[in-house]
């Protein structure tokens, strides 16, 4: 439908809505297929719906409240949970400068409030991600360990400074390092460093995401760059630098049996100009699959975005956040949050 048509035509076309709205109301009062019938057919009208807010539709204002309030009726005999003329929730029906209907698809962001449904969110992680020397290609926001392991082993942790020591060094004394264990789950060990001595962990991991102090002495942080390092590959996969207390990646790894919701991202730019993505997998598994489901272009400025439906990644899939600059040497951090959902059905 042309936009100039519906200049023409408004009158005719608002009252054919009015009429047929009319019709599935009355039709259908103990039908759940009435509010499925009247959003299929406003599809043909969107134009219309659109063009409310054209002084024009002024001309019909009177007929453009009684369509809305017979949505919310339609609606509401439908199924009490899907409409509401409340403005705290998503999907927007038909607008205009008054009076907006909207629909509810209980979403995960709503089901956060229900006391019921918050048994089933196990856990909130909180991971931040930091870079120093963002380039003009794409890079993972991870400190500079941006590789992914390609075979479940065991770790090796170490400092480069003997302060890292349990239980006497005024360094970091101990440290959890976490991801996804050999069975597919996550797994988090806890390990009593032994400055430039290496420990190696008990368990086997497939993927790491986590790795942070849990003890420092008098220096409040590391001494020295204390690093995870891979034994059957010997590849670095994190690392505390000197004065800090974590590894700030931007990724965080589901198990095979959870999935996990983002309901918002950070994302900061301390120089130049920034291209950030975060990044899910579509489909679990070690390929992960990952796509863009957000996306943000800032400059010596920080942005915060706040999704009305969170971002999902699945079981055995990935979230990560990546950037590209315009210039190089440009450094950036970002953090998000996660609720972890177990056994979800």
């Amino acid at each position: 439908m042309e936009l100039i048509n519906v200049q023409v035509d408004s009158d005719k076309i608002f009252l054919e809505i009015l009429n047929e709205l009319r019709n599935i109301s009355k039709t259908n009062k103990e039908n759940i297929i009435a509010i499925k019938q009247l959003t299929e057919y406003l599809k043909d009208y969107q134009a219309v719906t659109d063009f409310q807010l054209k002084d024009v539709t002024k001309q019909n204002h009177s007929i453009v409240r009684e369509i809305k309030l017979l949505i919310a009726k339609a609606s509401i005999l439908a199924d009490p949970n899907v409409a509401t003329q409340s403005r705290m929730v998503n999907n927007r029906i038909i607008s205009s400068n008054e009076d907006p209907v909207y629909t509810v698809s209980e979403s995960v962001l709503n089901q956060y409030a229900e006391s019921n449904v918050l048994a089933v969110y196990n856990t909130v992680y909180y991971r931040t991600g930091y870079l120093l020397n963002l380039g003009t290609s794409f890079q993972t926001i991870d400190e500079g360990f941006p590789d992914y392991m390609g075979a479940t082993q065991l770790l090796r942790i170490a400092s480069t400074s003997v302060n890292d020591k349990f239980p006497t060094g005024t360094g970091i004394q101990a440290v959890l390092v976490g991801g996804i264990g050999s069975n597919g789950l996550r797994y988090t060990e806890y390990i009593q460093l032994n400055g430039t001595t290496s420990v190696t962990t008990t368990g086997q991991f497939a993927q790491i995401d986590l790795f942070y102090s849990v003890g420092t002495g008098t220096s409040g942080g590391a001494v020295g760059t204390i690093t995870v390092t891979g034994v059957t590959d010997t590849i670095a996969y994190a690392a505390i630098q000197p004065t800090f207390n974590s590894w700030q990646s931007g990724r965080f790894f589901t198990d095979s049996q959870a999935s996990a919701y983002v309901d918002a991202w950070n994302f900061g730019s301390f120089s130049n100009a920034v291209r950030a993505n975060l990044r899910t997998a579509n489909v679990g598994g070690n390929t992960f699959g990952l796509t863009t489901k957000a996306s943000v272009i800032i400059q010596n400025s920080t942005v915060q975005l706040l999704f009305p439906v969170p971002i999902r990644a699945v079981s055995s899939g990935l979230v990560m956040v990546r950037g590209i600059s315009k210039n190089p040497a440009t450094e950036v951090s970002t953090s998000f949050e996660l609720h972890y959902v177990n056994n979800e059905s």
